[in-house]
Parts: C-alpha cells; sequence; structure tokens
C-alpha cells in the first residue's frame, strides 16, 4: 500500500502543477472507463507503468482543498485469478471474494464497507490503516484484470495523511458509483 500511495501521491501533485482548475462537472476518463467527479475536482488521467510489476497507473483525482480527498486509479493483473469474473459472480461468491480480500489486508486492520453496484460492476470496498493512515480501498475483477481505487485525504504537498470522515467515505461510494466501462 505505502508504494501506491507514494507512486499516487508523486503522480498527481506533478499533475496538479500542470492542470489548473478543473471544468464544471468533471469527467473522469481513461482507456478502461469514465466516472463523473463532483464540480471543481482536479484530474490527471496519465497512465504510466507503475514500478509494481503487472501494475498500470490510470490516473488519480482529488478535492480541490488545501486537505482533501485524494484517490488514485489502477490496473492490476493477477494470473492466478483469472477465471475469477466478479461482474458475473451472486451475492454469496462476491461476499467470499470480499472476505479473501479483507485476510489479504489483515495488516491493515481493514473494515468491511460493503458492494458498491455500478451499474452491473461490482467493488468490493474497504477501509484499512497502514504506516501511513487510514485509506478507502475499492476492487473490481475480470478475467484476472483489477482494476483498484485508492483514496486517503491529505494535505496538498503529500506531506501528511488526515484521518477519514464518514463525509470523505460517502463522497468516495458515490463517485465509485459513476464508474462506467468503456464500450
Amino acid at each position: 500500500m505505502k508504494r501506491l500511495t507514494s507512486s499516487l501521491l508523486a503522480v498527481f501533485f506533478a499533475a496538479l502543477l500542470l492542470a489548473g482548475a478543473a471544468a464544471d462537472g468533471v469527467t473522469f476518463q481513461n482507456a478502461y472507463f469514465t466516472m463523473t467527479l463532483p464540480e471543481g475536482w482536479q484530474t490527471d488521467t496519465e497512465a504510466e507503468k507503475d514500478a509494481q510489476e503487472g501494475t498500470d497507473s490510470l490516473g488519480s483525482f482529488a478535492e480541490p482543498e488545501d486537505i482533501g480527498l485524494v484517490a488514485g486509479a489502477w490496473l492490476m493483473y493477477y494470473d492466478e485469478l483469472k477465471n475469477v469474473s466478479l461482474w458475473e459472480y451472486d451475492e454469496a461468491e462476491l461476499e467470499d471474494y470480499a472476505q479473501e480480500l479483507m485476510e489479504e489486508f489483515a495488516e491493515d486492520n481493514p473494515e468491511y464497507l460493503g458492494i458498491v453496484m455500478a451499474e452491473n460492476v461490482p467493488f468490493v470496498v474497504f477501509r484499512g490503516t497502514d504506516e501511513d493512515g487510514e485509506y478507502l480501498y475499492a476492487d473490481t475483477m475480470t478475467n484476472g484484470y483489477a482494476i483498484v481505487f485508492t483514496a486517503f485525504v491529505s494535505d496538498m504537498e503529500g506531506e501528511k495523511q488526515y484521518p477519514i470522515s464518514d463525509e470523505d467515505t460517502d463522497q468516495f461510494l458515490s463517485i465509485l458509483e459513476t464508474f462506467r466501462p468503456v464500450t
């Protein structure tokens, strides 16, 4: 998680210097999906290979606040999960996948927040705490490819993470609901 956080901060804050203010009603789009962000949010949709093997950064977005929610998206491939497609799972299978994910992140004391449906795309969502602080995590998987979102509250310098409020969590979940695959 620390590597993803560090990578996200470096990419995002460099992009903020170049991006300027976002237009009204922000659309976050890349080659794989589109999402709708609240008015005024800032985005970086530059895709790039992450330092972690098999991980591609799909961009980041953030509130236009001195201290606010910052989120990033990644595409990851897991060969051992190439037959897993959450998009075809029933409720019981989704809950089983969520339980396995909670076990994988056990050292971060995950708090399961549920399954968020973005039309027919399910996201498993939890809140965790690592050495950098609290974060929100969401993922969906199809044929071994996971689209993963991580979010945290940070100052604009990216030097410190702050506790995540219920309002921050609700905002993140609302944004996830706008996820639409690019067809």
